[in-house]
């Protein structure tokens, strides 16, 4: 929930509300170097099962039984994942805020 604040009151500062739109994030909207394919693949299932809602709909406990991985290694990947993908929103304007529908 943070790290979403943080990056719709960017997006407002920044576009007009009818630019905002985060669906076309891809990993070549992300340094290759940055983000790991592992990182992307929890960030998709967390988002998935519904980690990003609010309330969330799942625990660390659910994504890391998913994933057949530990729960301090979903946090480690999430954390690192959402760090690049906001430091990446925050540097400029990637190329699928630019896009006109």
């Amino acid at each position: 929930p943070v790290s979403i604040r943080i990056i719709v009151t960017a997006a407002r500062l920044m576009l007009r509300p009818d630019r905002i739109s985060a669906s076309g994030l891809t990993m070549d909207d992300i340094d290759p170097d940055a983000l790991s394919k592992r990182q992307f693949e929890v960030l998709q299932i967390a988002h998935a099962m519904g980690w990003y809602q609010v309330p969330r709909a799942c625990t660390l406990s659910d994504i890391a039984k998913q994933l057949s991985l530990g729960r301090s290694t979903v946090s480690e990947h999430l954390v690192r994942a959402e760090s690049e993908v906001i430091g990446t929103f925050l540097k400029g304007e990637p190329v699928w805020l630019g896009e006109e529908e």
